[in-house]
């Protein structure tokens, strides 16, 4: 075999012209590549983003101005008999958005491993974090104004100039973050839980991410019921529908229990935890915008059959178990101080909240701009 020795560019680069050229799958190329953009802006994000994977032989790349994608030699992630099922992952994460996890099929590649087309994952959006909306609603003659009630009453989807007018508030808070991505079409109701008699504790610290918890007994449990951890508390509660119970113990004894996804959230050991009883079904409404698990905000085309004794929601579709969340519209009431916070929201730009009082004959309404990456965001309004 003869050997050059090529030099480009200060390199050298041992060239052999009489050795066969590797087959397409051994070369180094794209495997999987996305377009990302701020769904707010509608522009490729301006912040640095990190890319990785869990895919075999490959690396995840972000190659700026929203370009990202899985590089590597295919036949070291893929065996070639089952290359048409064979997955392939990436993670992107930055300042001020919810990571994006996608997992992707690779399909048929006629002719591999002699010739490979990346996958194309097409145009992704990034979800911002959540924003709270807290603040003060004030009388200049008396002071804080209690019993004040702030309602989101518009929303504006996308930042542009001019505005436009604003959109139905068509949105519901998932408090835990959705444990599945939903797709358009899918389904949201209210579901009201209430709590069994029985309750339980935690054995052990739950831990965000795992998908068991270790309970005090198993008494009054099925699989296919609903377990609440840490109920009472709007922002600390998870409701997460039960696929197994280890039996091996008796009833009354400390049992594992496997849930239908992961936790969102850890819970300490020696919490509670209870059976949640789902009450009468609302009507459904149809998800308007794909949702991706981690999402706090569902936004739909409707919010029929939803009200003020709205206190749980059950989301359905995507091919995944039916979740629950504590929710409430996006409303609330200031409290002695005149004080009030608003369930967390994202996936928008702005807003338009109104305030009334039985004591002002004329509500106060404002636009207001989401701040970027804010966790919270304080906003008083002040009566003449």
């Amino acid at each position: 075999m003869t050997v050059h020795l090529v030099s480009a560019n200060g390199v050298a680069w041992s060239y052999a012209p009489d050795e066969p050229a590797p087959r397409v799958a051994e070369r180094s190329q794209a495997m999987l590549y996305a377009r990302l953009f701020d769904e707010v802006l509608a522009t490729p994000p301006n912040v640095p983003l990190r890319a990785t994977t869990s895919t075999l032989g490959a690396m995840a790349r972000y190659a700026g101005g929203g370009r990202v994608g899985v590089v590597g030699r295919p036949h070291q992630a893929f065996f070639a008999p089952d290359i048409a099922l064979s997955q392939i992952d990436l993670e992107v994460e930055g300042e001020g958005f919810l990571p994006l996890r996608l997992d992707a099929t690779v399909g048929p590649q006629p002719g591999y491993p002699d010739a490979y087309t990346a996958v194309d994952a097409g145009a992704l959006s990034l979800h911002r974090r959540p924003t709270r909306v807290a603040g003060r609603v004030m009388s200049r003659a008396t002071g804080p104004l209690a019993g004040a009630s702030v309602t989101l009453t518009g929303i504006w989807p996308v930042l542009q100039s001019p505005a436009g007018p604003a959109s139905p508030a068509n949105g519901m808070p998932a408090r835990a973050g959705l444990y599945a991505n939903r797709p358009a079409g899918s389904t949201l109701r209210r579901r009201n839980l209430a709590l069994a008699a029985q309750v339980k504790s935690l054995e052990r610290p739950a831990i965000a991410g795992e998908n068991r918890v270790r309970l005090s007994d198993r008494q009054a449990i099925a699989v296919g019921q609903i377990l609440a951890i840490e109920p009472g508390d709007m922002d600390r509660v998870e409701y997460v529908g039960i696929a197994a119970i280890d039996t091996a113990s008796t009833p009354d004894q400390p049992s594992e229990v496997t849930l239908d996804f992961p936790l969102r959230r850890d819970h300490p050991e020696g919490v509670q935890a209870a059976r949640a009883v789902a009450g009468a079904s609302g009507a459904a409404n149809l998800v308007a915008r794909d949702a991706r698990a981690g999402d706090v905000t569902v936004w739909t085309g409707g919010l029929g059959g939803i009200g003020p004794a709205t206190t749980a929601i059950e989301i359905s579709g995507g091919g995944q178990p039916s979740e629950y969340h504590a929710s409430q519209l996006y409303a609330a009431q200031t409290g002695p101080g005149g004080d009030f916070v608003l369930p967390p929201i994202h996936r928008i730009a702005m807003i338009r909240l109104r305030v009334t009082h039985p004591a002002q004959p004329q509500p106060v309404s404002r636009s207001i701009m989401l701040a970027w990456n804010t966790p919270r965001q304080i906003e008083d309004f002040i009566f003449p």
